[in-house]
């Protein structure tokens, strides 16, 4: 902590302007705020006013520098007042160095934790609020950017007319798109599961998709897929390729076809849809707030996880 001070001359109705420089003296690129005060205080030493302003380093977030270990929701808890530093306290004093949605800001950053969040939305993406398939094909990276920027609560980003300032803290540094959304099974967001087929809002996109795949070209697709369509109108998602359901236990699909390229064409589109969302999102959203990196939950990534942990522990064992 560095002080500095200077001599000025208060008079009755008059103003006094001053400024001056500061810089990050941290060598740690882990750090993100410093905390500048001003205090005015008489001949005696006595304080008149006190002003107290963070000073935030907006640098791309770099997962390999720090391990994280974080909390789940603390949300409730820290919005109380006087709640909220006793519970950063015990969380630093326990071992953590990063929360979910901690809502005092100010005590977030005393006591040096980085925050995380999610954006739950895009479990049901398609079918949701996140990237609808009845809006329209033209423009929808633009629209997703957007999206990510009204996420930041601004709607434009560094350098553009009427910019307002950026995420109130440069603690955020982690954005995790999805509930296990994907990439993988349609989890939540395939509801058309006693039908054969899903609607046309759904199937204009797969074609749109797969036109890129097979460059427009229905003759490839035919080869490819074993079928004999005569227009691309007639091609649709069609529930058996679209199987298996679920998020961690879902069952492979009965009388599987020979030919696995539907299969993997339809699913394929599903992975290629969510990612067209997270990452025109993230765009936009990194125009408010370029600390923040992201990640994606994987459909099933829990199961595999203690699956793989407990298979090591056997061996261990063993």
């Amino acid at each position: 902590m560095a002080y500095r001070a200077e001599r000025l001359e208060l008079k009755a109705g008059g103003k006094v302007k001053n400024s001056f420089s500061h810089a990050l003296a941290d060598p740690d690129p882990r750090a993100y705020v410093s905390w500048l005060e001003a205090c005015v205080t008489d001949p005696e030493g006595r304080v008149l006013v006190r002003s107290k302003t963070p000073l935030y380093r907006y640098r791309p977030y770099d997962m390999t520098e720090q391990l994280l270990v974080a909390t789940w929701h603390t949300d409730s808890i820290s919005r109380r007042p006087g709640y909220a530093d006793m519970l950063a306290t015990h969380l630093r004093e326990s071992g953590f160095n990063a929360v979910l949605n901690f809502a005092d800001l100010e005590v977030l950053e005393l006591h040096n934790f980085r925050q995380y969040m999610e954006h739950q939305g895009t479990t049901r993406v398609g079918i949701g609020h996140a990237a609808p398939f009845g809006a329209n094909i033209e423009g929808y990276a633009a629209r997703y950017q957007a999206d990510g920027r009204g996420r930041t609560g601004i709607k434009k980003g560094f350098g553009e007319p009427g910019y307002r300032g950026p995420w109130p803290t440069a603690a955020l540094n982690l954005f995790s798109m999805g509930e296990e959304t994907g990439f993988g099974p349609w989890s939540e967001s395939y509801p058309w599961r006693d039908k054969e087929e899903a609607p046309e809002e759904c199937n204009k996109w797969f074609r749109h998709y797969l036109q890129q795949v097979y460059g427009k070209d229905l003759g490839k697709l035919n080869q490819a897929w074993g079928k004999a369509l005569n227009d691309w109108t007639e091609v649709k998602v069609w529930r058996k390729y679209a199987e298996p359901f679920g998020w961690m236990f879902a069952p492979p699909p009965k009388d599987v076809e020979p030919n696995l390229t539907p299969y993997v064409d339809t699913h394929a589109f599903h992975e290629w849809y969510v990612r067209e969302y997270c990452e025109n999102y993230m765009k936009g959203y990194s125009t408010a707030n370029p600390v923040a990196t992201w990640t994606m939950s994987y459909d099933g990534g829990a199961e595999m996880r203690n699956r793989c942990v407990l298979t090591r522990i056997d061996a261990i064992e063993e």
